[in-house]
């Protein structure tokens, strides 16, 4: 796959984030390649709280499609909290997951997660949701 953009995260330290959403609506991310890199000092360290796609409050209407996000140690892949809906995440390449969770919600409505491909993810868990309603898991 070709990717439109790169995100090679690092040097940024505890909680950066790659692709951070936090109080938009109407945001469609496609072909997109986010990773960590250990080389420039992010992600390889049990004290980071990285995040590759992230929401803290007041986001809706958010899609993320045909793209990859890969680590070793982050906090979540995708964490998105206080989100009415609709999310829709398909069609992505996740893998090298390998300290929390893989999508992580709280508070997280009319969530489609569907189609993606998912690979090496070990944690606390891989999809986590609390007080979230209405969700469609499947073809993953």
């Amino acid at each position: 796959m070709s990717y439109g953009f790169v995100i090679a995260g690092g040097a940024g330290g505890n909680n950066a984030k790659l692709i951070d959403v936090s109080s938009v609506s109407n945001i469609i991310v496609r072909y997109a390649f986010a990773y960590f890199n250990s080389v420039l000092g992010g992600a390889d360290t049990s004290a980071n709280q990285d995040q590759g796609l992230y929401s803290l409050s007041g986001s809706s209407s958010i899609t993320l499609e045909y793209s990859a996000i890969k680590s070793t140690s982050w906090k979540a892949a995708v964490l998105i909290n206080s989100a009415p809906g609709p999310i829709t995440i398909r069609y992505n390449w996740f893998e090298d997951i390998s300290r929390k969770e893989l999508f992580s919600a709280r508070s997280t409505n009319n969530v489609v997660f569907a189609f993606n491909k998912i690979r090496n993810v070990a944690g606390t868990g891989a999809l986590v949701a609390d007080d979230s309603d209405n969700w469609e898991i499947y073809g993953n």
